[in-house]
């Protein structure tokens, strides 16, 4: 099954950047984030190494700039008919300054972006004689609260997730790398037709399971090894993560009872999560139900970071969309029906494993539905019988 995103909602997407930039009482915005980009236009590429701008207008379409070599995703993919593609030779800001002068003259651009290098951004303001002001945000607002076409991509995302998560057990046996785990996810992914994953797949075993964000490094799998996979596909560069945890055969006995432990409280926690988030709610109040739930069970107050973020459209180095809205402390913004979050609770015991149960949920009208579907179980590979 195939989705994507039509130019019809990509203009309507657009209109709504127009009405809230003439809240904001600018003319133009530089919007740099390719993220920004592909939600208004639906151009898509890995080449966003070289920058890349559009160019919104208050009272007209909007205006691309791109490396000239690009400029062939612009006609094929896009809804967008003004455009400059520039050489390599050429001075990017001086380009991108010369288009935005044609717009208005109180003029936003993105600045909390990585999309954009400093000396860039200094020189397109430059040479608009101080007109331009960091705006920042107000693509990500309208990113926030899914349309029924992106609920269905990343729906489809979340099988494409399920199927490297099973992949990543069924690969888990005595004698196998880390890196044969990795093979046979992204194998298993992409076989299932997902695109390339924003994130690589956290893929670790033994005492590296306790240490974030690790992924595979070709340590070769033993009895007794306990396993953290966090899986992630990609549909339509829309994404859902899918955290799990389980061992090679049986754990230390000395080890297993403390890891129950963890993970029923991780698993209680997720439960409390998914029943406090909901429409009015804010961030902060869903978050401090999930540190709550944790310092209840015994384990100090030690999720004080964030207990999920937004997830959506995203390219590389990231998946998700926590900087435009995490749970955690002081985040006092309503949540919405139609806003997608992963939901991370977990617990690191030094030297014996992490633990973490997650899901990506869609806030619905009065509460939250799952959209991953995977079991919450320990899970033990090989199997037996």
């Amino acid at each position: 099954m195939h989705f994507e995103i039509s130019h019809d909602e990509h203009r309507d997407r657009y209109r709504r950047l127009q009405a809230a930039m003439a809240n904001a009482e600018i003319d133009t915005l530089l919007s740099w984030s390719p993220e920004n980009i592909y939600y208004l236009t639906g151009y898509d590429t890995l080449g966003y190494y070289y920058p890349q701008c559009l160019i919104a207008s208050i009272d007209s379409d909007p205006a691309l700039v791109v490396r000239h070599f690009e400029s062939p995703n612009v006609e094929a993919q896009t809804w967008v008919t003004d455009y400059v593609g520039y050489l390599d030779h050429e001075d990017v800001a001086e380009v991108v300054a010369q288009v935005a002068a044609k717009f208005g003259t109180r003029i936003g651009t993105e600045s909390q972006t990585w999309a954009v290098s400093p000396a860039i951004a200094t020189g397109v303001a430059e040479r608009l004689d101080g007109r331009v002001v960091a705006f920042n945000g107000l693509v990500e607002a309208l990113r926030l609260v899914k349309s029924s076409a992106e609920i269905d991509l990343i729906r489809q995302s979340c099988r494409y997730t399920e199927a490297a998560m099973t992949a990543a057990f069924e690969a888990s046996v005595p004698g196998a790398t880390e890196d044969d785990v990795a093979a046979a996810v992204y194998h298993r992914m992409i076989s299932a037709g997902s695109t390339y994953p924003s994130l690589a797949q956290f893929i670790s075993s033994g005492p590296r399971t306790f240490m974030p964000h690790q992924t595979w490094s070709g340590r070769v799998l033993q009895p007794g090894d306990m396993l953290w996979f966090e899986t992630g596909g990609s549909a339509g560069r829309y994404g859902s993560g899918l955290i799990r945890i389980g061992a090679v055969d049986e754990p230390p006995a000395q080890n297993r009872k403390v890891i129950e432990r963890a993970l029923g409280v991780v698993t209680e926690t997720l439960e409390a999560l998914m029943a406090a988030i909901k429409p009015g709610t804010t961030g902060a109040q869903v978050h401090h139900v999930g540190r709550a739930a944790i310092k209840a069970a015994g384990w100090g107050d030690v999720h004080r970071n964030r207990s999920g973020y937004s997830i959506g459209v995203s390219y590389p180095p990231d998946w998700g969309e926590g900087h435009i809205y995490s749970l955690q402390d002081l985040e006092t913004r309503p949540l919405e029906a139609g806003m997608v979050f992963h939901l991370v609770p977990n617990v690191l015991i030094p030297d014996v494993a992490g633990v973490a149960i997650s899901e990506t949920v869609l806030i619905t009208a009065d509460g939250c539905e799952a959209l991953t579907q995977f079991p919450r179980e320990f899970m033990q590979y090989p199997r037996t019988t």
